[in-house]
């Protein structure tokens, strides 16, 4: 399976986000990807235009057209635009297209990093090898993690080295993760439990990024023992300074 970079405005990003987006699609003038080059179960990784990552989702339905005339393009439009969420500069931009894309998405979530793409130089869409995937997961927070201040990790969501994971006396610490968190600043620390952060610093990160239940804690593996961390906002993107100037300032084309 290959994974895939699209690069739209984040207006429909965030529609994606929301539930109320469920189908992207593409149509083209000539047979360029992702026609006839994504599947099901391939994952998408979502970029604003000149903007970050928003988001990640699994293709769940893959339809392909060709030998498109304007006619079938408004009957594409009848059926599937409300899924779509196409505006009508968006089907008028579209209309002497030869070739459509359409894919339902399942499991979206709000991410903050996706894989190295080179410089788009026009393109919108971007097919990479599995290889480039990064490895990243997310923990939602819950009241109980947001009022005592831990980061639990469950093992069926990942599971670390085994010399990670330590006793809940310092004498039987594991080996230190460092988890490089978004200001700059090195952790080091290892799990008790089997699951629990031993590092109890997260209250001032979940202040400053007004965290909420629901909320998520974002890490994504840089190599075995390094993680680089983010903080999500569930459903509604990543809370950010860089976010909010590229949702303010972005005119790039869908």
């Amino acid at each position: 399976m290959a994974i895939h970079v699209a690069i739209l405005k984040w207006p429909y990003i965030r529609m994606i986000l929301d539930g109320q987006k469920t189908i992207e699609s593409r149509l083209t003038k000539i047979a360029r990807p992702p026609y006839r080059r994504i599947q099901a179960g391939d994952h998408i990784y979502f970029k604003a235009s000149s903007g970050p990552f928003m988001a990640k989702a699994v293709a769940d339905k893959v339809s392909f057209y060709d030998s498109l005339t304007p006619r079938k393009i408004n009957a594409l439009r009848r059926h599937f635009n409300r899924f779509v969420c196409g505006d009508d500069s968006y089907w008028q931009s579209k209309c002497d297209s030869r070739y459509a894309t359409l894919i339902t998405l399942r499991k979206v979530t709000p991410i903050t990093k996706g894989p190295n793409i080179p410089p788009s130089r026009g393109l919108a869409w971007f097919v990479l090898d599995q290889a480039d995937d990064p490895k990243m997961f997310q923990v939602a927070l819950t009241p109980g993690a947001i009022r005592n201040r831990y980061v639990r990790v469950p093992q069926k969501v990942h599971q670390f080295p085994p010399s990670v994971y330590g006793g809940r006396k310092i004498a039987h610490a594991g080996k230190n993760l460092i988890l490089l968190m978004p200001d700059g600043d090195e952790v080091r620390t290892d799990l008790i439990d089997g699951t629990m952060f031993r590092w109890r610093g997260w209250g001032s990160y979940f202040d400053k990024y007004q965290m909420q239940p629901g909320d998520a804690v974002q890490l994504t593996q840089i190599t075995a023992w390094r993680y680089r961390v983010a903080f999500v906002e569930r459903y509604r993107g990543p809370r950010s300074s860089e976010t909010r100037k590229s949702a303010g300032s972005d005119t790039g084309s869908r």
